[in-house]
């Protein structure tokens, strides 16, 4: 969950079935031998070219990621960082579209998984605004 200087956390619009077209939080998967911190780092830059900074683990959720006809268990990890720097650069093969959004204008129904639901309301309580 990517936090920039006015408040705003960084979604993406999915390219990609599962979920094409609804809002997620970029993210992917950790290659073998590699550290979270680490996937995240690079799927960011992978996904949107931004670089992030203040990386913190927030929490896991388990979700379920539909791939070729078949419902795979994960667990997701989620972060909260900061970029200080909003201009991306898209994978179009994974991002329709980039949105800094206020957190209390998202609509928890937009958001493509559960496990990214659970997070955003852990990020909201732990973040409260007035």
């Amino acid at each position: 969950m990517v936090l920039n200087n006015e408040g705003k956390l960084l979604f993406i619009e999915r390219a990609q079935e599962p979920a094409k077209g609804k809002l997620a939080f970029v993210g992917g998967f950790i290659d073998a031998g590699e550290i979270a911190e680490l996937a995240l780092e690079r799927e960011i830059k992978e996904e949107v070219g931004l670089k992030v900074e203040n990386v913190e683990y927030l929490a896991s959720f388990p979700n379920t990621y539909l791939y070729k006809s078949i419902n795979y268990p994960v667990l997701d990890f989620f972060f909260s960082a900061t970029c200080s720097r909003t201009k991306a650069l898209l994978d179009p093969n994974e991002v329709a579209g980039l949105h800094w959004l206020n957190p209390k204008d998202v609509r928890i129904d937009e958001l493509a998984f559960e496990s990214m639901k659970r997070a955003l309301e852990r990020w909201t309580q732990l973040n409260p605004t007035d």
